[in-house]
């Protein structure tokens, strides 16, 4: 990359930045053991659906918007929402990426 630069420019937050944050992992953070405790009967019962779970409830939609639009509505003071599609496929998926190698 000869020619090319890369500038990084550090930033600090502030300490109302640094509580927001910390509220947000929080909530992430309980939101998301709310799933992982629930997540079996979640994914026999709401295949093809997204899932948004927001102030410790699980909230379902047909599209990502319609799940995260009701969820915010439900709980607008939670601000670590966790999102998950649930697969209409049941069993195992496979995640792969091809790389091809110069020779």
């Amino acid at each position: 990359m000869s020619g090319s630069s890369i500038t990084i420019t550090e930033q600090t937050l502030t300490p109302r930045e640094r509580e927001e944050l910390a509220e947000r992992r929080k909530d992430f953070a309980r939101n998301s053991e709310w799933f992982e405790k629930h997540a079996i009967e979640i994914g026999r019962t709401y295949r093809g659906k997204h899932v948004v779970v927001s102030g410790g409830e699980l909230v379902v939609g047909e599209t990502f918007d319609e799940a995260r639009e009701l969820a915010r509505d439900a709980h607008p003071e939670d601000k670590g929402d966790y999102f998950e599609y649930i697969s209409a496929e049941q069993g195992p998926r496979l995640y792969a990426h091809l790389r091809h190698l110069a020779r």
